[in-house]
């Protein structure tokens, strides 16, 4: 699974799982609260609506460290158990390098998908959680990662920041 992705301008295909509740994220007092906080550190930021409601989704927030070589991802979304994020060459899941929060257990889990099924727990835990909130069915968590791993069942990113190409699904 080592081939490389484009992230700053998120060209490929993004794999948002959880279970997105009804809602405008961008509007609700525990989202502006975490933002205020917190959000004023990442450089970029994009808003993926939902395919059943526009007015539904997930607001990706990251920042690419090129003296560390690393990337800090922020996903927040209204949702009910857990929230993840992936990237995937065609969309979907076959061949996606998944990290999820798990509000359960309050642990993020890297992981990866071969097919339509629940992902696989990566041997090799890459992602560091570095805070995760939650307050009325807002769930915002943040993550650090190299942008290489050296990891197998990890995908690698670029920072293509120089690149103007508009965001897709």
């Amino acid at each position: 699974m080592r081939e490389g992705y484009p992230f700053t301008s998120l060209t490929l295909s993004l794999l948002v799982v959880g279970r997105v509740l009804a809602g405008r994220i961008q509007e609700d007092a525990a989202y502006l609260n975490w933002f205020d906080g917190r959000g004023e550190g990442y450089t970029e930021e994009v808003f993926l609506p939902s395919q059943h409601d526009q007015e539904e989704g997930v607001v990706l927030h990251w920042f690419i460290d090129k003296a560390d070589s690393t990337i800090r991802l922020a996903v927040a979304a209204k949702a009910r158990g857990w929230v993840g994020f992936g990237l995937a060459e065609a969309g979907g899941m076959p061949g996606a390098d998944i990290v999820y929060f798990s509000l359960a257990d309050g642990k993020l889990i890297d992981s990866y998908a071969t097919e339509y099924s629940p992902p696989i727990v990566d041997e090799c835990q890459d992602w560091v959680l570095l805070n995760a909130t939650t307050s009325g069915g807002v769930i915002v968590w943040e993550a650090e990662r190299s942008l290489d791993t050296g990891d197998m069942q990890d995908r690698i990113f670029f920072d293509d920041s120089a690149l103007q190409v508009a965001a897709s699904r």
